[in-house]
């Protein structure tokens, strides 16, 4: 049986079933909820139908006599079936809200991931299986919202979801996976130098037509200033373009500081680069640079994959291997950190040839703060890494690391002193900084050439370098002799201090000698030191 209520809100009136008695509903028209009680329910007035009431007096008045006994027979009338009060009720603004969502965040993530799937973008290197779940995701979601805010249209809304969802799935499978070229385990990019394995989609024929694809005006301007006619300077001989695909942000100044450690670039020049192919690709242009073509390219491969399409241009394609800018697994860190894994120095010689110098640097102070029980596998490749490291531009601090690192992998071994040795000296004279840890690796071991070293950056500070002089000894004697005769008073008197701590008596007829000297300080100073001889002999 059907009731008809009454909203208390807007008086509007609604039929509802009985079962409804008792319990809360929604008005379909402002929202408001209310219970169905006898506040509620409006009291239906009975309906009397024709033939249906008996009346004696109407009976009177007729002219025809009625039939007391004759049976009535009465029509029914019928009544539609009971309506669903939810179909009925419109929707709530929340509900709208949340349908409109479903609906949005199914399409915006097409839009996006059609945008999004060329290579060079956010989604190249997602694989067919991750795509297949975010999509997935994304449906089962927008789909869930639509159907909870389309209460009232429910049969549509699947329809709708049903229908996103397909076009969704069809761009996931249709749409090319792109991912950037990658090697099988170690990255071997030399043995993929062939120009004849050049990609045909990027190394076109025409000259002109590559030319253009990467922008090549821009460097013309380059070449024109490094020419010196009057020198005898070819501009061309001294630019190297290099084309880099695919680029991120993040990789551009990880790769330009390694073209800085391994090329030879004056002060005066600088790495320029410009953005190609929508961002996608980079153009570098190195001026300045003293190598040649052969080892710019050789250079390059580090990077990835190389192809030199028109090599009288100085022009390197460089496909780039992009795992060399992906950080460390949870398992492959473990490795890096623990000295006692057995693949722990195998790790940390890896990263000694990554592109990022700060992974490199702290490489290199793992392997220098390896303990001296543990087991040192890989001990010739490590070494002539650390070498190589050395031997680039590779900043004070990451130099100094090596020193330590070489204590501990490379003592006694001569070969490894001699290099260093030769490092520094070089170093000394040309009045770059000489880290201490390098020093010291050469006074344990013993080397003569420390004391050149030692002396000529001790002239420059003496009160820096007083203790690495000290730690040499009495081998350091001669030089430091020579100074009391030779050196200005600030010197001798610096000198004297050091003799007084490590001369012997070779050293007492140089400090008599500078006795007369005017400065009070200074005889003070050699007589003590003369003193301190005497006391040890």
């Amino acid at each position: 049986m059907n009731l008809q209520i009454l909203c208390p809100a807007c008086s509007r009136s609604f039929r509802v079933h009985e079962d409804l008695t008792g319990k809360t509903v929604e008005c379909g028209a402002c929202d408001h909820r209310f219970e169905v009680g006898p506040g509620a329910i409006v009291a239906e007035k009975p309906r009397i139908y024709p033939g249906e009431h008996h009346d004696v007096l109407l009976d009177r008045l007729s002219p025809t006599p009625v039939d007391e006994t004759a049976p009535v027979n009465f029509q029914r009338a019928e009544y539609s079936p009971q309506v669903n009060t939810i179909s009925a009720m419109s929707s709530s603004s929340t509900q709208t809200f949340a349908a409109c969502s479903g609906i949005v965040m199914i399409c915006l993530f097409a839009f996006i991931f059609l945008v999004t799937s060329a290579p060079g973008k956010a989604f190249q290197d997602v694989e067919i299986h991750q795509r297949l779940f975010l999509a997935g995701f994304v449906c089962l979601v927008g789909s869930g919202l639509i159907l909870v805010g389309a209460k009232n249209w429910r049969n549509r809304a699947i329809f709708l979801s049903t229908v996103l969802s397909a076009i969704v799935m069809a761009l996931v499978f249709l749409s090319p996976v792109n991912l950037t070229p990658r090697s099988g385990g170690v990255f071997t990019p030399r043995e993929a130098m062939n120009p004849t394995e050049e990609d045909p989609n990027l190394i076109t024929n025409d000259l002109d037509s590559y030319l253009a694809k990467i922008g090549y005006e821009s460097v013309k301007k380059w070449i024109d200033m490094e020419s010196k006619p009057e020198e005898g300077i070819e501009g061309h001989e001294r630019v190297v373009t290099v084309y880099l695909h695919p680029m991120k942000d993040s990789y551009e100044y990880s790769v330009e500081s390694f073209f800085m450690r391994r090329f030879v670039i004056p002060s005066t020049n600088a790495i320029v680069t410009y953005d190609r192919n929508g961002a996608r690709d980079r153009l570098m242009v190195i001026t300045g640079i003293t190598e040649s073509f052969d080892e710019v390219v050789e250079v390059c491969s580090d990077l990835g994959i190389v192809t030199t399409p028109w090599p009288s241009y100085r022009i390197v394609d460089l496909v780039v291997n992009t795992d060399l800018f992906l950080e460390p697994s949870n398992e492959t860190f473990n490795q890096l950190k623990d000295p006692r894994n057995e693949r722990f120095c195998e790790m940390n010689l890896k990263e000694l040839s990554n592109i990022n110098i700060e992974r490199i640097e702290k490489a290199v102070v793992r392997l220098g703060k390896m303990p001296v029980d543990a087991t040192k596998r890989y001990r010739p490749d490590i070494v002539a890494q650390l070498l190589v490291l050395l031997k680039q531009d590779s900043g004070l601090a990451l130099h100094a690391s090596i020193g330590g690192a070489l204590a501990q992998w490379a003592p006694k071994d001569q070969e490894v002193i001699g290099q260093v040795s030769g490092l520094l000296l070089g170093w000394s004279e040309e009045d770059r900084e000489v880290p201490k840890s390098l020093v010291e690796y050469l006074t344990l071991n013993g080397s003569l050439d420390v004391i050149a070293v030692v002396d000529r950056m001790w002239v420059k500070d003496p009160s820096a370098w007083s203790e690495q002089y000290e730690a040499i000894g009495a081998a350091g004697e001669s030089r430091l002799a020579f100074h009391i005769g030779e050196s200005p008073v600030e010197l001798k008197k610096e000198a004297a201090i050091l003799l007084r701590k490590i001369g012997t008596k070779k050293s007492i007829p140089a400090l008599e000698s500078a006795m007369g000297s005017d400065d009070d300080d200074l005889r003070h100073l050699l007589m003590r030191a003369v003193d301190a001889i005497k006391s040890r002999s």
